[in-house]
């Protein structure tokens, strides 16, 4: 399975290998801090150079990004709450996305 990690920059080479080896993953993408591996098992409370981490659920270009959000099956992945991080958009994206998501579920909550 694809996770995400947001790494926090303090010493990226230190926080890739925890990921490498408490993760047991294979690191698929790499650009600055954000990292994409497949991880076969997922011990993030012991990795103390990653910020934040999460499934991956898919990529997209810009423009194909509206598309994707309405047509992913958020209930399928969708437990307690939700969080929406952005990188190069805009603040005002974001709440765009939130909006996609968040109407696709009953109760919906979200991470702060």
């Amino acid at each position: 399975m694809k996770y995400l990690f947001l790494l926090s920059g303090e010493n990226l080479g230190l926080a890739k290998a925890e990921i490498e080896l408490f993760a047991d993953a294979e690191i698929k993408e790499n650009e600055g801090n954000v990292l994409v591996a497949d991880a076969e098992k997922f011990g993030c409370e012991r990795l103390a150079f990653t910020k934040i981490s999460c499934r991956f659920l898919f990529s997209c270009k810009k423009e194909e990004l509206e598309k994707h959000l309405d047509s992913f099956e958020w209930n399928r992945v969708y437990k307690k709450s939700f969080y929406i991080h952005t990188a190069h958009m805009q603040p005002e994206d974001a709440g765009k996305i939130a909006d996609i998501i968040w109407k696709k579920f009953k109760n919906p909550k979200v991470e702060r």
